[in-house]
């Protein structure tokens, strides 16, 4: 079984979080360690919800219930909030050099988040995620700069993980606004749809160009509401990562009544994947 994990290499990133917190002032950036260090399978969860501008309300809880349900699948978790451009470089950096030998590498991104689709003018064609220094970004030509690119984690986890699988999930902010200070647009435009790597699963709390809800009167937003609830399932019994994402996919489409579709792109082969479990692929058909 290990052999078989050895083809993949999974980056699991999460966006959520999109409403305004109407309280609260920034708090210091907290980074925190769980699990074993020589587990094969290893996850960086980052929530940022205390933003220089338009601060978001669950972001920090998503990032710790997160980390909490996958140290107990067995994964060795760095969980970090509230952390600024610098340190998310830092920290996705120092993460990626203890992916050597992993089975699965983890990446779960809760915060503001924007795709800028390419229009000759301002954008690229790309999907950023924001640290909270996000004031005075000066416009969309200045993204690139001041955020970081999801296809750029993935690369940087593919070379550090050569022969593992890289999930990347995004439960973007689909936010009425640009959640960056001097965006030339009224709207924001959420995700967009980017090329998929070979031994990759990528998910999306929202079709392409759609809002995902955060969820204010709950502790989590709704996508990772239910991620969690199906996570707590699946540590218990082996189900394929495709599987939980096609269950989260229908729970938040029933709850939302069809306003929020999650989609997922998988693109593994060799059949499928449980996290926590070595024997999924006898188990799971």
């Amino acid at each position: 079984m290990k052999k078989i994990l050895a083809f993949f290499a999974i980056a699991l990133l999460l966006l959520d979080g999109c409403v305004t917190s109407p309280k609260g002032t920034p708090t210091q950036p907290i980074v925190n360690k769980f699990g074993n260090p020589e587990s094969p399978q290893k996850a960086l969860v980052i929530g940022n919800a205390n933003y220089q501008y338009r601060q978001l309300v669950n972001p920090t809880n998503d990032a710790n219930d997160v980390a909490g349900v996958l140290e107990e699948m067995g994964f060795y978790v760095l969980v970090a909030t509230n952390i600024n451009l610098k340190d998310m470089k830092k920290l996705i950096a120092s993460f990626n050099k203890t992916l050597t030998g992993s089975d699965v590498a983890l990446f779960y991104f809760s915060g503001h988040g924007a795709g800028l689709e390419t229009d000759g003018k301002n954008a690229d064609g790309k999907n950023y995620l924001f640290p909270t220094d996000n004031k005075n970004i000066g416009g969309d030509l200045n993204v690139s700069n001041r955020a970081i690119r999801t296809d750029m984690i993935l690369k940087a986890m593919k070379n550090g993980n050569r022969d593992g699988v890289n999930i990347l999930i995004l439960d973007a902010c689909r936010d009425e606004k640009p959640p960056y200070e001097g965006s030339s647009r009224t709207r924001a435009r959420g995700m967009i749809k980017t090329s998929s790597v070979n031994g990759t699963v990528q998910a999306y709390a929202t079709a392409f160009g759609k809002i995902a809800s955060d969820n204010p009167k709950e502790d989590n937003g709704l996508y990772t509401k239910y991620l969690l609830k199906t996570l707590r399932i699946a540590k218990v019994k082996p189900i394929g990562i495709e599987q939980i994402l096609i269950k989260v996919s229908q729970l938040v489409s029933k709850a939302s009544n069809g306003m929020q579709n999650p989609d997922h792109d998988y693109a593994v082969d060799g059949g499928k994947l449980c996290l926590g479990f070595k024997d999924c692929r006898e188990a799971i058909q």
